[in-house]
Parts: structure tokens; C-alpha cells; sequence
């Protein structure tokens, strides 16, 4: 019973990792399901080894079924690390090497996928921070223009407004006006 109990434990870690590699969620939950009802009856080690070279030839197929989903993961791996490092300056090469691509293919995912360059994608990161930083109405204009990657409070006025039609204050201002 104990090395059934690992055995499904580590499918379960498998099937995360499946997951983010690419398999459907939907359809591992209902492997998952098949997978316990399969197990329980298990009496001796060679049923158990059977049981498991079978989920994970399962498993597999449902990675394989969906073809382009690692550039996605990749690319994902990109945008958090981008959401996670607003408060610096974070370069188009170290968001390709985050998700171990090339500049250049990172660029063309970016325009494909997501639909804007690698450069309008992080300020409209910044601005969205920035504009939920502004509702909160905790900081200075100057502390979210630093928290949020400005190099100075006159760049970050301009770059907002230009965004969301309003200066930080006016729209600060707005959203306190609108609770």
C-alpha cells in the first residue's frame, strides 16, 4: 500500500509537470479519475509497474496532442519574469534568456502570440501596475514611477498619460472620486 501510495503521488507530480508542458488540464483530470479507480485493486508489484508505464504512455500522448504549446510555456516563463521585474530595467536579450529562446524568435512569439513588441508589452505592464498602484492611493507618484521601472517621475507623467489619458494625479483623483 505504501508503494502504491508513492506511485500515485508521483503521477500526480507528473501530471503538473504535464500540464505546463503542454497536456490539457481537462483531460488529465479525467485520466486522474480513471487513474485511482485503475490502482485500488493493484495487488502486487508487476500489476503496479504495468499500471504505471501505462499512465505515463497516457500521459505522454496528451503532451504530444498539443504541438504548440512549449513555445507558450516558454514565452510565459518571459512575461512573469517581466511582471516580477518592473522596478528595474529589463532587456529584451534577458527576457528571450529567461525563457531560452533567442532574441529574435522571442520577438516573433511576442508579435505573434501577444500581438505587440517586447517594448510596448512591458510598458503596458508598467502602466497597468502603475494605474492599480495609483487606486490604491498609498504611494507618491514618485515612489510607483520608481516601483514600476520609471527612470524619473517627469518620464512616467508623460508615458501614463499618453496611455490612460489622464496624469497619475488626475487619475488617482478619478478612481478616489468613483468609490
Amino acid at each position: 500500500e505504501l508503494l502504491k501510495s508513492l506511485t500515485l503521488e508521483l503521477i500526480v507530480m507528473i501530471y503538473r509537470a504535464a500540464v505546463e508542458a503542454g497536456a490539457r488540464p481537462t483531460e488529465l483530470l479525467g485520466m486522474n479519475y480513471d487513474c485511482v479507480r485503475r490502482l485500488a485493486p493493484i495487488a502486487d508489484e508487476v500489476q503496479l509497474c504495468h499500471w504505471l508505464t501505462d499512465m505515463l504512455e497516457r500521459l505522454m500522448d496528451g503532451i504530444r496532442e498539443y504541438r504548440d504549446h512549449p513555445n507558450m510555456v516558454l514565452l510565459q516563463q518571459a512575461l512573469r519574469h517581466m511582471e516580477r521585474n518592473l522596478h528595474r530595467e529589463i532587456s529584451r536579450d534577458e527576457a528571450a534568456r529567461v525563457a531560452c529562446l533567442s532574441p529574435g524568435h522571442f520577438s516573433h512569439l511576442l508579435r505573434q502570440k501577444v500581438g505587440r513588441s517586447f517594448r510596448e508589452l512591458l510598458m503596458e505592464y508598467r502602466i497597468n501596475r502603475a494605474a492599480e498602484l495609483l487606486r490604491r492611493g498609498n504611494l507618491s507618484v514618485a515612489a510607483i514611477a520608481r516601483t514600476c521601472g520609471f527612470p524619473d517621475p517627469s518620464h512616467f507623467g508623460k508615458s501614463f498619460r499618453r496611455r490612460m489619458g489622464a496624469t497619475p494625479l488626475a487619475y488617482r483623483q478619478a478612481g478616489a472620486r468613483s468609490q
